[in-house]
Order: structure tokens, then C-alpha cells, then sequence
């Protein structure tokens, strides 16, 4: 083996060695930097948490028109079981809302702390067996507590998807000026970098309710 030939497989195995070293290195830098999204990301939680925390305390401690009330981590309701659906929903709305976080979850369910139990999906639409379909009953489940305003955490996002917060809406109301009022409240908050308390009551008329539904679910005027 000439000398030439044994320096050029020491310099092969040498960068092999450096390679092999940069790669670990590269690992192991990975890993510190995913350790670190990690931590930040729970931070960000605890932050969240205790931002919600003090809202609902905020907005219990102002006062509320009933003394029979729900707490859920975003917002405070009242439950009318004659009409099933909230009598009025209380919460913060903060500048927050311009991180664009959370998508819609549209995880509708029933609330479990509403003990008499709530409204569900078979009172705003049924399942047609025979064409596989969903059939509405010409109402959009309305959201009081919008759950746009908390699109900046997940959890406080999908607390508004409780059946206790939803409330029969016609589709145009629901989508033209009823969704043009929450879009002007965020953008309020947004451009004035301000918190906006915000209440949501449902009126009652003539005790109207959707024909179809299982729970008689009653159709605000």
C-alpha cells in the first residue's frame, strides 16, 4: 500500500468522523430547539389560563343579572330550561383576539354542567337514512359567546360549542348582520387595543319554538 493511497483513507475516515460529529451535533441542537417550543408552548397556556381566569372574575365581580349562573373558562351563562338555551352569556372580549390561533372546532356537544341538560343536535337538524344526508330545520345553531373572539386558545374556543351557548338564528341574520356585529366588536378591539365587555340576551316574543325539534327549543324574536 503506497503512502499516497494510506493519507487519502486517513483524510476519508477523518471527514466521515467530522461529518458524523455534525450530524449529531445538528441532533442534538434539534432537540434542544424542540425542547424549547415545548416549553414555550406551555407557558403560552399558563399565560392564557390566567388571563381567562381574571376575566371571569372580572366579570363576576362587576355583577350579573342573576344570581343562578355557570362558569365556564371563557364566559358565564345562565341557563333558561323552558327555553333551552342561555338567558344571557357574559364575557371579555380582549385584544388577543388578533393572534390568529385555533380554527373553528365545530365540536357542538351537550354541556355537562348544566344538570337538566341541554338542547342537542336532533333539535336543529336529523339525518335522512334513505338519502345519507343531514336535513336542517332552517335555523343555524348561533353562537351567543362568539367563538371567534377566543380563536387565541384552543380550550376556551371549544367551551363555546356547549348547546348552552347556541341559539336558534335564521341563516341570513346569522351570517349577515348578527356576523357583522361580532366582526365589528373584534375589529373595535383590535384597532382601540382595548378589552370590551360583552353581554348577549336572548328575547323572547311569543314562545315560538322549532316544530321539529326534540326539546322545543324556543326561537328568540
Amino acid at each position: 500500500m503506497t503512502k499516497g493511497f494510506i493519507i487519502l483513507i486517513s483524510m476519508l475516515v477523518f471527514i466521515c468522523g467530522y461529518g458524523q460529529d455534525q450530524t449529531l451535533e445538528i441532533k442534538s441542537l434539534q432537540e434542544k430547539y424542540n425542547n424549547l417550543e415545548t416549553e414555550l408552548i406551555n407557558i403560552g397556556n399558563k399565560i392564557d389560563g390566567k388571563i381567562l381566569e381574571y376575566d371571569i372574575n372580572e366579570i363576576i365581580g362587576l355583577g350579573l343579572p342573576t344570581e343562578d349562573y355557570i362558569i365556564h373558562k371563557s364566559y358565564v351563562l345562565s341557563y333558561s330550561e323552558k327555553h333551552e338555551q342561555a338567558k344571557w352569556t357574559a364575557h371579555i372580549l380582549n385584544p388577543r383576539v388578533k393572534k390568529l390561533g385555533s380554527k373553528r372546532t365545530n365540536d357542538f356537544r351537550l354541556d355537562p354542567l348544566v344538570t337538566t341538560s341541554t338542547a342537542d343536535s336532533t333539535d336543529y337538524f336529523h339525518y335522512e337514512i334513505t338519502t345519507k344526508k343531514y336535513s336542517t330545520y332552517g335555523y343555524d345553531r348561533g353562537h351567543l359567546v362568539p367563538s371567534a373572539d377566543f380563536r387565541w386558545n384552543k380550550d376556551a374556543m371549544s367551551d363555546t360549542y356547549y348547546y348552552s351557548n347556541i341559539s336558534p338564528q335564521r341563516p341570513e341574520f346569522n351570517r349577515g348582520i348578527w356576523g357583522e356585529l361580532e366582526n365589528y366588536c373584534r375589529a373595535h378591539v383590535i384597532a382601540k387595543d382595548t378589552e370590551l365587555y360583552c353581554y348577549n340576551i336572548p328575547v323572547f316574543g311569543d314562545d315560538s319554538t322549532i316544530k321539529e325539534s326534540v326539546n322545543d327549543v324556543a326561537i328568540p324574536a
